[in-house]
């Protein structure tokens, strides 16, 4: 039977997109799962329905994309609805990548039937053939191609264990004594690849459909509906910043980290089905693991742009870590900044999904409360679990309550929050406060958090990433992936690149005037207690930033003249909230300005882009220090304010070592210098809490891991270069 199908995209919204697809008609039911339907007609109808007289279309060799053939799917779409006398299927619903849920969608897939020779029981034997022997070939390419790959990578890690031997105990565990064993060394490569694997695996185990590996056509049309241009474009920029003694060597992602992100793309994929958060909320209200996947629900409370972005890096280092599915609340403002980061799925939970901050999940100190008295002894974990379920106002979970009690889940609609068993939660809330539970960063508690489904870090602000290198767990790992200790540059490049509204402010400023700049200095002045502080210390920072910018040859000096009438212009970049600091630099170059007007040579540029006198918390605010941020992060020097995330987040997105601003009133120095262009961990745990493991309770992250070093601006820990130890 031939004939063409015919799939039309509409949508209203802005940005209309429209595609139109022709292809050969296969058997429907392959692509659409239409039951037994054949391009619109029943499976051994009438002949009639097999010859519709209509005209032919030509023959188009190309089959529909895999990622528009599982959209079709009815994966959260309606059944389709049949025309059989005009041989139309049509469906209708909503996209479910991110930015492409914004957009209403109808599908009208349409079979027109060519005229064709034998009747309708001799053309739906035909099918059925046609149908079987087509799923015979799909079935011996995916063995074929599965077995494949299975030789490809196994060749691959034989190949890296067969080179690195890891150094083992009597016990067969790799030795965790801190030494630095990522960089270059069997330990650390081999845990890399090994991390690579179990994110391959998650993606098999997930229930991987056809579709969710995007071809080069869907990512097109994935990019064409989700347009991020700061993607390829910042890039280029940071690579082609002037020589400073900032500037360090192009970084670009190991091979294993770019392996990592792709493979967990695929993961995120699939287990969204494609970014379908129908799909997600269904999981989790059902209690369901049908697909094995393990979320990652990340809320954010009411703080600044840097403390966000730093809470969602570091959470997404722990997702890719633990093979978690990374989700993030809508309700606040960071998801309207940021490209969607997974091609074609989404990240997006919507304002109705129950968040840990509205459902009460339960807190780390009763999960771990529980777990020791579960491994304790029966009779103590018993007391406990009667003692909560009173407290919290639940039942304790009987085993008639679910049809399947060894899985420890519950499908009632009134289920305890404690159950019995191994697995004793479904959810938790992983932080308590600022950051996560201290018990957070121990191993065997880490295991304890990796049998629940649905974790949470809710409406915390603080970055935690350096502690997950103190894990003897992740360590190997990280220090392969990461053997700069740069983490913070990359993830931030890779999951918090601006949307083109924000990037179109930075692109215009950097082409106006960075691109035609013989230097670029950045100078971030942050008073953190807001106007009293301002009036306090301005006029003491001022003079340190101009009497550091001296010292270390980062500014011009007023008295030289300028330099060579011939040389691009500097241009000092302010960012700031008030004008205190722009003010004293127009003071402190009268001269030199006052030359520039007379001989229409500049060689000086003052720019600062806002000034709004208090930090806001809306959306426009948002905006114009995110772009401000972006825009901090393409200078070829920075000096930063101490204990100021905005500065961690620009320094780290440029990959740059700062100069820190001296703001004690009793110190003799100006400035000095930064040991990392990573953030600081501020207010982190100096020892280990893991009374779960006492080889380890107690003892100094910095005896364990030596480049995990004391912060210079505030109390904290810092991530330095073993480089420079």
């Amino acid at each position: 039977m031939k004939g063409s199908c015919e799939i039309l995209l509409h949508q209203g919204l802005e940005g209309a997109f429209r595609q139109r697809q022709e292809w050969q008609c296969p058997d429907p039911s392959f692509y659409w799962g239409s039951g037994g339907k054949v391009c619109g007609q029943e499976a051994g109808a009438p002949e009639k329905f097999g010859k519709v007289d209509r005209p032919t279309r030509p023959k188009v060799t190309h089959p529909p994309s895999p990622l528009l053939g599982t959209l079709l799917r009815p994966n959260g779409f309606p059944d389709p609805q049949h025309d059989h006398l005009n041989g139309r299927v049509t469906m209708r619903g909503h996209l479910g990548f991110g930015c492409l849920s914004r957009f209403t969608l109808q599908h009208e897939v349409s079979c027109q039937v060519g005229g064709g020779g034998g009747g309708g029981h001799s053309s739906s034997k035909w099918s059925f053939k046609r149908l079987v022997a087509l799923i015979l070939a799909v079935f011996f390419v995916y063995v074929a191609v599965s077995a494949a790959l299975s030789q490809h990578w196994q060749i691959q890690a034989t190949s890296h264990e067969a080179t690195f031997v890891p150094e083992v105990d009597a016990d067969g565990h790799h030795h965790s004594d801190g030494k630095d064993k990522g960089e270059g060394t069997g330990t650390g490569i081999s845990a890399a690849w090994s991390l690579l694997e179990k994110t391959r695996r998650a993606v098999q185990v997930a229930g991987g459909v056809p579709g969710t590996t995007l071809s080069d056509e869907d990512r097109q049309q994935w990019e064409s509906v989700c347009p991020c241009h700061g993607r390829d474009q910042l890039r280029s920029l940071w690579l082609t910043r002037k020589e400073g003694s900032t500037k360090r060597a192009p970084r670009e992602p190991s091979g294993e980290l770019h392996l990592l992100f792709q493979e967990y793309s695929n993961l995120h994929r699939t287990c969204t089905r494609g970014g379908n958060m129908t799909h997600v909320l269904e999981l989790y209200e059902q209690r369901a693991n049908r697909y094995d996947c393990k979320f990652l629900v990340v809320e954010f409370g009411v703080y600044g742009v840097g403390n966000r972005l730093l809470w969602l890096a570091s959470a997404y280092l722990y997702a890719l870590l633990t093979q978690r599915v990374l989700l993030i609340d809508t309700r606040d403002t960071i998801h309207q900044l940021l490209c969607d980061p997974f091609p074609g799925s989404s990240w997006e939970l919507q304002p109705h999904f129950p968040f840990s901050s509205a459902q009460r999940w339960p807190m780390p100190d009763a999960f771990f409360q529980v777990w020791d008295a579960w491994e304790r002894d029966e009779r103590s974990y018993k007391a406990y679990m009667a003692e909560m379920a009173r407290k919290n106002g639940t039942e304790e979970r009987r085993a008639d309550d679910d049809d399947d009690a060894s899985t420890g889940r519950s499908t009632t609609k009134r289920r305890s929050l404690l159950l019995s068993g191994p697995t004793i939660f479904d959810r938790a809330q992983a932080n308590d406060g600022w950051s996560p539970n201290p018990r957070f960063f121990c191993d065997k508690d880490q295991q304890r958090l990796q049998q629940v489904q649905w974790m949470s870090l809710n409406s915390g602000c603080l970055y935690f990433l350096p502690d997950l290198f103190a894990m003897a767990s992740f360590r190997p790992a990280l220090e392969a992936l990461f053997p700069d200790r740069d983490p913070l540059t990359h993830l931030l490049r890779q999951i918090a690149l601006p949307v083109d509204s924000v990037w179109n402010r930075v692109f215009s400023v950097h082409r106006a005037h960075f691109q035609s700049s013989r230097k670029v200095v950045g100078l971030q002045v942050r008073f953190r207690d807001g106007g009293g502080m301002y009036r306090a210390l301005n006029d003491m920072v001022n003079e340190r930033i101009t009497a550091c910018g001296r010292e270390h040859d980062i500014i011009l000096n007023p008295a030289a003249g300028g330099g060579s009438r011939d040389e691009p212009p500097l241009v000092i970049f302010i960012a700031s909230l008030h004008t205190g600091l722009q003010r004293h630099l127009r003071e402190f170059y009268a001269d030199l300005l006052e030359r520039q007007m007379l001989t229409g040579k500049a060689t000086l540029k003052l720019l600062q882009l806002s000034h709004a006198g208090f930090q806001a918390f809306d959306l426009d605010g948002d905006f114009q220090a995110f772009a401000e941020v972006v825009i901090l992060s393409l200078s070829d020097e920075i000096l930063t304010s101490p204990m100021s995330t905005f500065g961690y987040i620009a320094q780290a997105y440029g990959g740059l070592r700062p100069w820190l601003i001296d703001f004690d009133l009793h110190s003799s120095t100006s400035c000095r210098r930064g040991q990392s262009s990573d953030a600081c961990y501020q207010m982190a745990l100096s020892s280990f809490a893991c009374p779960a493991d006492p080889d380890i309770n107690g003892k100094r992250l910095q005896d364990v891991v030596p480049y995990l070093r004391p912060c210079q601006d505030t109390d904290g820990l810092q991530l330095v270069p073993t480089s420079d130890m």
